[in-house]
């Protein structure tokens, strides 16, 4: 539920990157801590931060994004990834 969220967000804002804190790049990124944590707090088996929830491999999250360690910037690691998760949210949300 998390990355489909993620995904479709990401999707709205014409973008494939995203950061957890603010980034002084120049490349339009989305700034997805918040909208990561509101998410989580839906799922109360899951009591993590969004900062462990990136880096979580049993959920199976690492495999899905790349990250660009050294500026803290994540991506879905194929933008097929992001376009279904996508299209699966907007079809179960029937958005």
């Amino acid at each position: 539920m998390v990355l489909r969220t993620l995904a479709l967000e990401l999707t709205r804002q014409n973008t494939q990157a995203f950061t957890l804190y603010s980034s002084s790049s120049s490349e339009k990124i989305f700034l997805a801590q918040s909208l990561i944590k509101e998410n989580l707090e839906r799922c109360p088996q899951q009591k993590i931060s969004p900062e462990d929830f990136i880096q979580k491999d049993d959920l199976g999250v690492r495999e899905l994004l790349s990250e660009r360690k050294k500026e803290g910037i994540y991506e879905f690691a194929h933008k097929t990834f992001l376009e279904y998760l996508a299209a699966v949210e907007i079809s179960i949300s029937q958005q």
